[in-house]
Parts: C-alpha cells; sequence; structure tokens
C-alpha cells in the first residue's frame, strides 16, 4: 500500500521557515495519492530420494493476486524435477576422471501479475469543459478502457540439464537446454484514436523462447602461493511470438510478427549512401518521380525493396530486434600471496539499437559535426544540409545499428593485510581494494554505449523508446577497505 501527500508553497515571507507554516505562502497546493493491492501464495513442496541417486521435487504453487480480474485471481502452478546422479552409479564411482555427473530434467508453469494496480478497472480523470455559458467546469472523463478478464500471463518451460567435474574438480561446468511457452501475455494493444483510448491492458497472443546456456569454471594453475582461475558463460536464446490475439500473422500497430522477437523493428531500409549527381542516380531518381516518390541529390536514398520505383509501406522490412542473440562473459582470478586481481568480461551480439543520432541536418535545428554531403562530396551516409524541412522524410530508417559488443567490465586489484598486523587492532581480516569499472569497450557502433539499448522500453503507446531515452553504463574508479571484526 502506498499513500503519498505532497504539500507544496511558493513564494514564502520568509526563507529560514522551510516547511513550517505553508500557509504563510502566496500560492499553495496539496496533492495525494492512495493505491493498495495485495498477494497471497500456498506452496506445497514433496521431495524424494532414492539411494542417493535417483531423485524427484515436486511442488505445487496456488497464487492469487488483487491487480487482475474477478474471476481471474487465483491460479495453480506446479511443477517437477528429476536428477539422477550418474557419478554415484557403480560404473563410475570410483573413476579418477569423472568426479561428478548428474542429469536434471524439469518441468514448471510460473505466472506473472506485473500490471499496474486497478489496470483492470475503467479509471477516470478529472477534465475541465465549457458547459453552457460557464468555462471551465470541472468534471471527469474515461481515461482508461477496463477490461474484465485480465488474467495471468503463464509461461510453461520444460528444461534438461547435466552438471558434471572432472579432475577432481578442477574443470566443472553445467549445461541446460530449455524450452519455454508463454501464454496470455500482459501487454498493452494499440486502439484505433476513434474509440476513445490509444491502448488497453490485454492478454495477448502467445510466445516461445527457446535456448542454450553454458557454464565453465576451472582451475588452471594451483601452484604454491599462486592460483588463477576461470568462469566462463554462453547463452543463446531464439524468441518468437507464435500466435496473436488477431489470428493473423502480423500486427503492424504494435510491430509484431509471428515467428519474429515481441520487441521487433520494422522500417524502412537506408542505402549505404546517400542520392547522388551521377548519371545512374539521376535516371533513377527520374524513374521515381514519374511514380510521385520525389528525391534529389542529397537525400536520403530509400531501398526499394519492390522494385515498383515507388516509396510506400510494402518497402519496410523487419530490422531486427533489441534482445542480444548470443551473450558471453569470462572472469579470471588470480591471487598470489595476500594479492588478488579480478577481471571480468562482458558481450552481446546479435542485437540492433534504434539510435538517432541527431542528425537531421534541418535548418531549424544544431547538429553533431558529420561527414554530410555536398556536391563536391558525394560518397556519404550522411544527407545534404536543408533549410526547407523541419526534418527529412523516412528519417528513421538510418536509426537503425548494430550492437555488438565486448567490454571489460570490472578490474579489481586487491591487497590483504597480513594477519600478525591486523590481529593486534582486534581485526579479524582487512583488505585494501581499488576498482575500474567499465574501463574500456569494443565495439562498432557509434554511439555512447550499446548496452543501454538492452534496457529500453516502450512508451504508452507501444512504440519503442529511441536508445537516448535509455539508460547507459559509466566509468567508475573506487578505492575501499574491506574489514572483518
Amino acid at each position: 500500500m502506498t499513500e503519498p501527500t505532497t504539500l507544496e508553497g511558493n513564494n514564502l515571507p520568509f526563507e529560514h521557515q522551510l516547511w513550517n507554516d505553508l500557509g504563510s505562502a502566496s500560492t499553495q497546493s496539496i496533492t495525494s495519492d492512495y493505491t493498495q493491492w495485495t498477494m497471497m501464495s500456498w506452496l506445497g513442496r514433496i521431495n524424494y530420494s532414492l539411494l542417493d541417486r535417483y531423485l524427484l521435487t515436486a511442488s505445487l504453487r496456488y497464487d492469487g493476486s488483487s491487480r487482475l480480474a474477478e474471476g481471474h485471481k487465483w491460479v495453480a502452478f506446479p511443477s517437477l524435477a528429476l536428477g539422477w546422479r550418474i557419478s554415484q552409479e557403480k560404473f563410475l564411482i570410483d573413476s579418477k576422471i569423472v568426479s561428478n555427473l548428474k542429469l536434471r530434467l524439469g518441468y514448471g508453469v510460473t505466472g506473472n501479475s506485473a500490471v499496474d494496480p486497478y489496470s483492470t478497472e475503467g479509471q477516470i480523470q478529472a477534465s475541465r469543459y465549457n458547459w453552457d455559458k460557464t468555462v471551465g467546469v470541472l468534471g471527469y472523463e474515461p481515461y482508461t478502457l477496463a477490461n474484465k478478464s485480465l488474467s495471468w500471463e503463464t509461461t510453461e518451460q520444460y528444461n534438461i540439464g547435466l552438471d558434471f567435474g572432472i579432475l577432481q574438480g578442477r574443470i566443472s561446468g553445467t549445461i541446460d537446454v530449455y524450452n519455454q511457452r508463454t501464454y496470455d501475455l500482459l501487454m498493452k494493444r494499440s486502439l484505433p484514436a476513434v474509440s476513445g483510448f490509444t491502448s488497453i491492458m490485454q492478454n495477448i497472443g502467445e510466445t516461445k523462447n527457446k535456448g542454450l546456456e553454458i557454464s565453465l569454471n576451472t582451475t588452471n594453475i594451483h601452484s604454491g602461493k599462486f592460483m588463477w582461475t576461470t568462469d566462463i558463460t554462453f547463452a543463446t536464446n531464439k524468441e518468437e511470438i507464435t500466435m496473436l490475439a488477431s489470428g493473423l500473422t502480423e500486427d503492424l500497430a504494435n510491430n509484431w510478427f509471428v515467428g519474429h522477437p515481441i520487441d521487433t523493428y520494422y522500417d524502412y531500409v537506408a542505402a549505404p549512401v546517400v542520392w547522388g549527381y551521377s548519371r545512374e542516380d539521376m535516371e533513377e531518381m527520374e524513374k521515381f518521380r514519374e511514380n510521385r516518390s520525389i528525391f534529389r541529390p542529397g537525400d536520403i536514398r530509400i531501398v526499394d525493396l519492390n522494385g515498383d520505383y515507388r516509396i510506400a509501406s510494402d518497402d519496410r522490412e523487419i530490422r531486427g530486434s533489441k534482445m542480444p542473440k548470443q551473450t558471453v562473459s569470462m572472469a579470471n582470478t588470480f591471487t598470489y600471496g595476500p594479492f588478488d586481481l579480478y577481471i571480468f568480461l562482458y558481450g552481446a551480439f546479435g542485437q540492433i539499437v534504434y539510435w538517432d543520432p541527431g542528425v537531421g541536418l534541418g535548418g531549424r535545428y544544431n547538429t553533431y559535426a558529420v561527414d554530410f554531403w555536398t556536391p563536391a562530396h558525394t560518397d556519404t551516409k550522411w544527407l545534404a544540409p536543408h533549410s526547407d524541412m523541419q526534418m527529412p522524410s523516412n528519417i528513421t530508417a538510418m536509426h537503425y545499428w548494430k550492437g555488438d559488443f565486448l567490454k571489460i567490465s570490472d578490474i579489481t586489484l586487491g591487497y590483504t593485510l597480513p594477519g600478525s598486523l591486523t590481529t593486534k587492532i582486534r581485526i579479524q581480516r582487512a583488505r585494501l581494494y581499488a576498482k575500474v569499472q567499465n574501463p574500456y569497450m569494443f565495439t562498432k557502433f557509434e554511439g555512447n554505449d550499446p548496452e543501454g539499448a538492452i534496457a529500453q522500453q516502450r512508451n504508452d503507446n507501444g512504440d519503442l523508446e529511441s536508445y537516448r531515452d535509455a539508460p547507459f553504463t559509466m566509468r567508475i574508479f573506487m578505492f575501499g577497505l574491506n574489514v572483518s571484526f
């Protein structure tokens, strides 16, 4: 439950009175709000082990959320996990190579009710209007469209995994393969504006995720005072919509396409260079002009995908998705006596960043200095400056960038003080360290940080926000002291 109250006062008689006697301010305002929602869960679980080799875990959750519609608040979620410790079998228990080998099978159903409270209700908001001869009469108007059937978003998953360890645990890791189906997704669906509403929260369609996750842990060197360990992870995931609420294969209003991820970019394609003065370009532009698609040298060259010399909506195509196709990480830890060094790398590959570089080159706005088109310099992707329009048509076709990156995410160097020194001042352990986060990134992306694109969200209209609205990571230098008593 939240119940915020805000009191404001402007033009106080004395600044030092702070929030005291707000009534003495020349203008005052008070706002308040109230939000309440609850969740309740029941859980039952059974664990069974046979000969410490064959394992079974079964559970059942019964969850209820007040955020959902009446008659749809409660639902049961079962799960089942089976395990086989192969390394405990007679044919492996005495192995000098394999120290751990376990096969896992799992099935489970989970739910999501993460919608704003009162999303199922038709909310109203204050509005002023003219009534008869009175101006600014206070009234109320519908603000959101009610949905009396809003229910849980449900995810059903199957997975198979293998845990392994060899050479007395010096090499260990896990391999997991999963197949996940999510249906009744909780999402805002765009509506025609003539309905009086722009969107509604609904249970929409169905998606599928399947992927592979691998982790590997190794002790590379362990000799005397020196030790070097490495932890590596790799993950790949393919997300796709398998069914839309309409039963069709695409929903252009929301940029949803069967066989592609939810957050998919769909737009025109910009050619690598803009239109120029060459004979070939002039002849091509004349063919477009005959079909009322007007271009001039220095304009964006939109790719005519269907070859009809007319730029129309059917020349758009799927440009990609903000979600990476593969992610990797590697952590190396070195210790030598009291010194330790930690280096962590992280990378993501296959994602597309929607980034507006702010290079519309319109006469009304400042812009970045780029290698723009001029009559003497035509071999460039940046269009010619112009003063006769606010923004070029289809400028967003230039806003899609490969977001692959490999980042050195963390470097930490530490030194543990000798115990003979710390015990004298009743300290069990003391460690000095220096850390730098995000010192360097390997990428061809021309913006600040492609990792920020993963945090992009959809706005109230269901449109993906530009990269410039997403957070970005910063380079941070830290020095510290860890003390244990």
